[in-house]
């Protein structure tokens, strides 16, 4: 029972590791008592998995095994005798979304394969492998969606933090990170926002309060205040968004009340390469070189003296991506360039 108790344990534990299940496959090692161990994630039929080893000397050895070996998902313990004497003991699983995993357990040729009591206690695995299957694909969902945010937000310049109650930051992206460093208007002190002056420090933390104590189970988008932070060395201030922290639904409180900030540089500006301007709106090289200076706030006349054309070249070339967009005026056109996904790039 104890030997179980301790896969178990350690089975779904390491189902957050990085990499997941390298602490299995050591537990696994030592209660089986066999020369290596190894948990595989993916499909052996279309050669789509990934593995963690106890040692990885043997990766491509289990891995060229298990992508050849003949087996069904949940189909109960499995042993193969290899050329050379190696045993091998399998055990497949799928979950009701049908991802799969195995367990292998591995004997060099001068060990004896498993005795019964072990094929047993490996076969009372399976549905705990299907658990720590679907608790491993969670956390790597949230993992993905967080890249996911922070790669938009990141790649948009977009700063977002998340503060405690009391204006101390608990997370923040890299954009956020570096505003707060280097940007001006707010600092980062003693683990705690403060902006440049008394006053506008007060006014921060009395709405960051505000806005946790309004969390909520699901997310009010129509809560927020803009507030704007003056800079020593800029004209601009530094602008942010204060939002209720996100929603602690189906928790009945939240672990502890927090706000969310979303900070913009109004000072700083796209790259608007002219190349993705191209492909996304079809383009010619030279015109899009236009929608880049344009896009950066330049008049035709700047425009024309930085590509060194001409004013009625600058003119003819506006009015043929006014045909290729399909928009009349300018104004539209650097609206349509603003909102579209080259500000990312």
């Amino acid at each position: 029972m104890q030997s179980r108790e301790t896969l178990l344990n350690t089975l779904y534990a390491s189902a957050s590791e990085v990499p997941a299940w390298v602490s299995f496959t050591h537990a696994a090692r030592a209660v089986f008592g066999c020369d290596h161990a190894a948990v595989m994630v993916g499909a052996s039929h279309d050669g789509v998995f990934v593995g963690a080893y106890s040692d990885d000397a043997m990766a491509a050895e289990i891995e060229a095994f298990f992508a050849s070996a003949a087996f069904e998902r949940n189909s109960g313990v499995h042993k193969f005798a290899l050329a050379g004497g190696a045993h091998v003991t399998l055990l497949p699983v799928a979950d009701s979304q049908k991802r799969s995993a195995a367990i292998i357990l591995w004997e060099q040729s001068k060990s004896a394969p498993l005795s019964a009591p072990q094929e047993e206690l490996l076969g009372s695995l399976s549905e705990p492998l299907c658990r720590s299957l679907q608790i491993y694909y969670r956390i790597m969902d949230l993992a993905r969606r967080g890249m996911l945010s922070d790669l938009a937000l990141n790649s948009s310049r977009i700063g977002a933090a998340l503060v405690s109650s009391d204006a101390e930051l608990m997370m923040a992206n890299d954009v956020a990170d570096h505003l707060l460093a280097t940007g001006g208007g707010l600092r980062v002190v003693g683990s705690r926002l403060q902006a440049e002056s008394a006053e506008e420090t007060r006014t921060l933390l009395a709405e960051i309060k505000r806005c946790a104590l309004a969390q909520a189970p699901e997310p009010d988008l129509q809560n927020y205040v803009p507030m704007a932070f003056s800079r020593r060395d800029h004209a601009l201030p530094l602008t942010i968004i204060v939002r209720p922290g996100p929603g602690y639904f189906p928790l009945r409180q939240p672990n502890r009340r927090t706000a969310i900030l979303v900070l913009r540089d109004p000072a700083a500006q796209a790259a608007w390469p002219a190349e993705t301007l191209a492909r996304l709106f079809g383009l010619s090289a030279a015109e899009a070189l236009l929608a880049s200076k344009l896009a950066k706030g330049a008049s035709l006349e700047e425009a024309a003296t930085e590509l060194g054309i001409s004013r009625n070249t600058v003119r003819s070339q506006l009015q043929s991506i006014f045909l290729k967009t399909g928009i009349n005026r300018q104004s539209d056109l650097i609206r349509a360039l603003l909102n579209s996904a080259a500000t990312s790039a």
